[in-house]
């Protein structure tokens, strides 16, 4: 009986790692620190334009409170400096939800006849 019970418990010997194959020639190349610097800077500056494309379009639709309101209630930073390019981007797609078929911004439901409404 202790024959069957000790052929359940054998110890495994212990397994040997692979050693790491070598590095292939036709390999991505390890990005010097200039041009990584360099491609950030470039994203940085297209997320900048982005936001700037975003909250001018917000203010010709006459749609900023309603990004305001969409940015608050998904708690991002209340500086728009601070968005993520995703953000950003989600931005831009919410305000093209106010656009009519034709392009034309929907009506401003708080103007009336050209004047505000007190």
């Amino acid at each position: 009986m202790t024959d069957h019970h000790d052929a359940h418990h054998q110890v495994e010997p212990p397994r040997r790692r692979r050693a790491r194959k070598p590095t292939p020639i036709g390999s991505p190349r390890v990005e010097p620190p200039e041009e990584a610097e360099a491609r950030a800077r470039t994203a940085e500056e297209k997320r900048r334009a982005n936001l700037r494309f975003v909250i001018e379009f917000a203010q010709r639709i006459r749609r900023e409170s309603d990004l305001y309101h969409f940015t608050h209630t998904r708690r991002w930073d209340h500086r728009p400096g601070r968005w993520t390019a995703e953000q950003v981007e989600q931005a831009r797609q919410f305000l093209h939800g106010f656009l009519q078929p034709d392009g034309t911004p929907q009506p401003d439901p708080i103007r009336r006849k050209g004047r505000w409404r007190v």
